[in-house]
């Protein structure tokens, strides 16, 4: 009796542990997109959709927009996507750096927000960049303007 009941108790484990076990999450989906904001070719941008099997879309992308002689870069990874139709909104948070700042004040922790449509490869709207650091200037807001370079399954 001893032995059925270790086989009975190892068995239960092993259906507990299999029905537990999550499905993997993989990316059914990629996007890549290039950006203009306000009609500024100076002001530029790269983001990358990924459209996972759990539904979700995120956005890896870096921003860049000249500031006190420089080119500061905000960077964002995991950036929540939501796509309704032709509308995409998209809330990130990252970290910007502008190497001219005084000595401590270089990075700054920031938040974005993007409100626009995407159809046939092309997207337009606005966004809002909040810095946290003092001495950085938030908001910072304007529109966008872009294009898919490659990829779909994501945007109409």
């Amino acid at each position: 009796m001893t032995n059925l009941h270790s086989i009975t108790v190892l068995l239960a484990v092993l259906l507990f542990s299999t029905a537990c076990e999550k499905e993997e999450v993989v990316v059914e989906a990629t996007e890549v997109w290039q950006y203009i904001m306000d009609n500024d070719s100076t002001k530029y941008g790269q983001a990358t959709f990924e459209k996972l099997s759990d539904g979700t879309i995120t956005e890896d992308a870096q921003w860049y927009f000249p500031y006190q002689d420089t080119l500061v870069t905000c960077i964002f990874e995991n950036g929540t996507v939501v796509v309704a139709d032709t509308l995409i909104s998209i809330t990130a948070q990252g970290i910007a750096t502008n190497p001219r700042a005084p000595s401590g004040y270089q990075s700054s922790a920031f938040s974005i927000n993007v409100n626009g449509s995407a159809r046939d490869g092309h997207s337009s709207g606005t966004w809002t960049i909040n810095f946290a650091t003092y001495g950085w200037p938030s908001p910072l807001q304007g529109t966008f303007i872009g294009t898919r370079t490659s990829g779909s399954g994501i945007t109409k």
